[in-house]
């Protein structure tokens, strides 16, 4: 069944077209209030990533920083024991240097 522009019809066009008039309100509307929620929080993101890239760096420099001192830690370290060993070295150098000459001393009428 068909309607051809009668009463009902032009009626039933023109309740749509105020539908469709409110309904075209509310998606500008809508559509407005996104791009203004947009333009609101994308340079909040923007700064968020900042900040995020930010922290990254500094972390980074954190765990060099850390690596360097474990680093020279071992370093130390190394050192100390060199020292040790030096200290022990010379101790048993200058005990037998001791012994014999006690032992010379001795031998010696």
């Amino acid at each position: 069944m068909k309607i051809q522009n009668s009463e009902f019809g032009i009626r039933n066009v023109y309740a749509m077209s105020q539908t469709e008039a409110s309904s075209s309100r509310f998606s500008r509307l809508t559509v407005a209030f996104a791009v203004v929620v947009f333009a609101i929080l994308a340079p909040l993101s923007y700064a968020q990533q900042n900040a995020d890239i930010d922290a990254v760096k500094q972390r980074a420099a954190l765990n060099s920083a850390k690596a360097d001192l474990e680093e020279a830690r071992k370093k130390r370290d190394m050192a100390v024991a060199a020292r040790w060993k030096d200290r022990e070295t010379a101790n048993q150098e200058r005990s037998l240097t001791k012994s014999t000459t006690k032992a010379r001393k001795r031998s010696m009428p």
